[in-house]
C-alpha cells in the first residue's frame, strides 16, 4: 500500500569529495519498499542517477536535520506544457517514518467546516468523530454527501475539545493531506480523513503535545494481571516468530518491486531512444519477440 504524503527533502549526491550535487525535492509517496521524491529541480538524463547512493535531508519543524542513506533504484517522468517532471524512486531508509510526531488513539467530536471565498455562500459543515491526535495533524471520520468533497490540498476550519487538566476548545485552520473511503460491505459515505494542522501558534502546539505525552504515558503504564503476566512470554515468542516471517515476505516483496521498476526504467529507456531513432515498433510484435509461442 502507498501512503501519500508531503515533506520537503534535499537529496546530495556525491561521485567524489569535490563534487556533490544537490536537488531539491517533495517526498510524497511512501511504501514499505520505496520512497518517491517529485524534483524541482530538471535532470538533463535521470537515468544517470539510477543506482547511485543518496543522502536524504529532511527538515523538521524544530529545524534539527535528519538524514537517511538511500539508493536510486528508478524514476518516473511526466511532461505538463512544455515542463517536464521527473520524480526518483528510493529505496527506503528503514529509520524513515511515515509520522514525524507521536499520535495517539482518540475518541471525541469534531467539527469541521469547509471555508469559502464567497462571504455571502453557505459553507457546508459536517460532524464527524476524532480518531487520533499528533500535533501536527488530526485524523477523523465523517460521512459526505458528495465524494468531491474535501480533496487533498483543500484548506477546512477544524473545531474540537480537549477534556484536560481543563477543558481546551481549539479551532485551527487545516488542510486536507488524505482522504480514505471506508468499506462496510456495502454503499456508504462514511471516510477517513487526515488534515493537518496550518500556522498553529506555540502555545497551542505545546497544549496538544502535552495532551499527546500524557496520553501516550497512561497508555504504557498501564497494569497487566497475573493471568496475562504468565502468557506474556508465549505471546512475545508468537510475535517474534511472526515479525520473522514478516520480514522474509517484505524482502521478497522489495526484491520483487525493485525488479520491475527496473524493468520499466529500461523500457522507457530503450523507448526514448527508439523514438529519437525515428524506430517504431509495433507492441505486439514486442511481446511476440519475447514469446515466440505466443500465436494471438
Amino acid at each position: 500500500m502507498t501512503n501519500q504524503i508531503s515533506r520537503k527533502v534535499h537529496l546530495r549526491f556525491s561521485a567524489d569529495r569535490d563534487e556533490i550535487e544537490v536537488y531539491s525535492g517533495e517526498l510524497n509517496a511512501l511504501t514499505l519498499e520505496y520512497v518517491k521524491v517529485a524534483l524541482v529541480n530538471s535532470i538533463s538524463d535521470p537515468s544517470d542517477l539510477v543506482d547511485q547512493v543518496v543522502i536524504i535531508e529532511e527538515e523538521s519543524v524544530q529545524e534539527t536535520t535528519k538524514r537517511y542513506e538511500s539508493t536510486v533504484i528508478g524514476f518516473e517522468e511526466s511532461v505538463v506544457g512544455e515542463t517536464k517532471f521527473c520524480t526518483l524512486i528510493l529505496r527506503r531508509p528503514s529509520p524513515l517514518q511515515e509520522r514525524r510526531f507521536p499520535r495517539v488513539e482518540v475518541n471525541f467530536p469534531a467539527t469541521v467546516k469547509i471555508e469559502s471565498d464567497q462571504p455571502d455562500s453557505q459553507t457546508p459543515v459536517y460532524e464527524a468523530l476524532a480518531s487520533n491526535l499528533s500535533i501536527s495533524g488530526l485524523l477523523v471520520i465523517l460521512g459526505l454527501p458528495d465524494i468531491k468533497e474535501l480533496n487533498r490540498g483543500q484548506v477546512v476550519g477544524i473545531r474540537f475539545e480537549l477534556q484536560f487538566e481543563e477543558a481546551l476548545v481549539f479551532t485551527l485552520n487545516a488542510q486536507v493531506v488524505r482522504k480514505q473511503p471506508i468499506d462496510f460491505g456495502g454503499a456508504s459515505n462514511k471516510y477517513m480523513v487526515a488534515f493537518n494542522f496550518i500556522d498553529i501558534s506555540p502555545e497551542i502546539e505545546s497544549q496538544i503535545s502535552h495532551y499527546v505525552f500524557s496520553h501516550q504515558v497512561g497508555s504504557d503504564s498501564l497494569q497487566t494481571s497475573d493471568e496475562d503476566a504468565n502468557q506474556t512470554p508465549a505471546l512475545k515468542s508468537e510475535i517474534y516468530r511472526l515479525q520473522e516471517q514478516l520480514r522474509a515476505a517484505h524482502l521478497r516483496i522489495k526484491e520483487a518491486e525493485e525488479s520491475r521498476i527496473r524493468s520499466e526504467t529500461i523500457i522507457v529507456q530503450l523507448t526514448r531512444k527508439l523514438n529519437e531513432q525515428g524506430t517504431i515498433i509495433n507492441r505486439r510484435n514486442w511481446w511476440k519477440f519475447w514469446d515466440p509461442d505466443d500465436d494471438n
